[in-house]
């Protein structure tokens, strides 16, 4: 830590020389990613109040959806992959599609 080393007051800095900036600037990304941390900790507290489990908030996270809704989105999908548009239905036929729908 080089503010610590070399006596840089990070919170009110009174020198503006390009040590002081260097210091300043990897002060500042330090706490940008404690501030990160802290806001993932928070979120994941939070989840884990409402009952989900670990595995849960991780999926979350890095899908930016619940499991739930992308278990429905994936059956929506294989629902709609049964069904080709061009091809016209009738009554009494017997296909995947008529017995979903």
């Amino acid at each position: 830590m080089q503010w610590s080393a070399n006596d840089i007051d990070i919170r009110t800095p009174e020198e503006d020389d390009i040590e002081t900036k260097m210091a300043l600037d990897t002060y500042y990304k330090k706490l940008a990613k404690v501030h990160y941390y802290e806001d993932i900790l928070d979120n994941s507290t939070k989840l884990k109040e409402k009952g989900l489990s670990n595995k849960e908030i991780k999926f979350l996270e890095e899908n930016g959806i619940d499991i739930a809704t992308y278990a429905k989105k994936a059956h929506f999908e294989k629902i709609k992959s049964l069904y080709d548009p061009k091809v016209n239905l009738y009554r009494g036929e017997k296909k995947a599609i008529i017995f979903e729908v």
